[in-house]
């Protein structure tokens, strides 16, 4: 590997991990009542934030194929973050549905993040 595509891997972990602080704070705020305007437009920019970083700097080359699936998976969870962005912008949607995309992004984000790094001490 590189040193520009690990230094491009490395950019793109901070900047998921930028997203997804961004996410956690955004979950709270409908909690707060705060004005959906707001959070959703905080929620569409952490999600994207994290899509974007997903797609274009995330590097999904690993030592065996269950490493590279784990890693895909982060790029699945950013894509429930999305389309949970995309349900909480719709007021005809029932309230809870931006919700269950959220919770299923964050079960794939938390598990391919704690099954990962096991995942690559495996060669």
């Amino acid at each position: 590997m590189s040193s520009i595509s690990r230094k491009s891997g490395a950019a793109g972990e901070w900047i998921a991990n930028i997203g997804l602080i961004l996410l956690l704070v955004t979950i709270i705020l409908p909690f707060l009542k705060v004005e959906p305007l707001i959070w959703h437009t905080l929620y569409a920019v952490a999600a994207g934030i994290l899509l974007i970083a997903r797609i274009f700097f995330t590097d999904y080359s690993a030592p065996d194929m269950r490493a590279r699936r784990l890693k895909r998976m982060t790029l699945w969870s950013a894509l429930f973050f999305a389309a949970g962005c995309v349900f909480a912008w719709f007021p005809s949607t029932a309230p809870v549905e931006w919700l269950a995309f959220f919770l299923a992004g964050g079960v794939l984000q938390a598990y391919s993040s704690l099954a990962l790094p096991a995942a690559m001490r495996q060669k």
